[in-house]
């Protein structure tokens, strides 16, 4: 049985949804049903029950996703194991991050790895997305943690990248604002209020991602004001200017403000881990591998 087709499964178990399962793999939705298709022939019963509303897993399918789960991370900390006893290389990293972004998980994942590979000395550095992003294509980072950037055109033919995780995007208003006592908001409705955006001079990545989204649905940002931080992007939300979007991990920080959930399904903020295509280091993809492995296991 592939190991790959039992991390499928789980990952479509997970998260219930064929067309964000496959992008999560990087395989499209006829692929991934033609392996769930063969993994049910290989195991002997139906795994999901789908129609034209939901996906959701028969008690077979359950069943087979506890076990299943406990096959995959028993194959992880072999494979682990194998090459870390394999490993002989030594080599220094640098590896940048947004702290917000990682703080569920990179400071254990630190930890874990600098015990299993003591001769592979890493540098930590936090920074904004904009410098981190530039650090890695200019070869001053080898690798980073950041969001916004995973599918820009301008930048992916130059850096490989793998995504973390998906963060739901909220709006952020003024307790003053007339979406303040929504449950939530689609983006077709955001289009008719100024909203406030990040500069395209200063922070490409994070104003041209926004637009992005409202463009592939046939819509226009009014953009009331250009920021360049994130505090003053909320500061400008407080004061009733304009709407400000933010992932879901830093929501925390609005305090006396106001987050709505926007409703979109296809509103979200990838977390990407990336480096460059031709970075040289064998550290560099001993580091991408084992935090492929460590993430599978929270």
């Amino acid at each position: 049985m592939d190991i790959n087709r039992i991390k499928e499964f789980l990952v479509l178990s997970e998260h219930l949804n064929y067309s964000k399962a496959a992008n999560l793999l990087y395989i499209t939705q006829p692929v991934l049903s033609r392996h769930i298709h063969d993994l049910e022939e290989t195991l002997g019963g139906q795994l999901f029950i789908r129609d034209t509303h939901s996906v959701r897993l028969t008690e077979f399918g359950e069943l087979c996703a506890t076990q299943l789960q406990e096959v995959a991370s028993t194959f992880d900390s072999a494979l682990i194991n194998i090459r870390n006893a394999a490993d002989t290389s030594s080599d220094t990293l640098t590896i940048g991050f947004l702290e917000y972004a990682v703080r569920p998980f990179l400071y254990q994942f630190a930890e874990w790895f600098q015990t299993a590979h003591p001769n592979i000395e890493i540098d930590y550095d936090s920074g904004n997305l904009d410098d981190l992003t530039a650090s890695v294509l200019e070869d001053r980072m080898d690798l980073a943690f950041v969001t916004h950037v995973g599918s820009d055109p301008s930048i992916s033919k130059d850096l490989d990248s793998d995504v973390v995780y998906e963060d739901n995007l909220f709006a952020v208003v003024s307790p003053r604002h007339d979406i303040s006592t929504r449950e939530s908001i689609t983006l077709q409705e955001l289009s008719t209020y100024p909203l406030i955006n990040y500069s395209e001079t200063n922070n490409p990545y994070t104003a041209n991602f926004h637009k992005g989204l409202f463009e592939k649905k046939d819509l226009r940002m009014q953009v009331a004001k250009e920021v360049t931080s994130f505090e003053s992007g909320m500061f400008y939300a407080k004061a009733g200017i304009g709407v400000f979007l933010i992932p879901q991990h830093l929501s925390f920080i609005a305090e006396d403000l106001i987050t709505v959930p926007i409703s979109d399904e296809d509103c979200v903020v990838p977390l990407n881990l990336i480096w460059k295509t031709k970075n040289p280091k064998q550290s560099l993809q001993t580091f991408v591998q084992d935090f492929k492995i460590f993430y599978n296991t929270l």
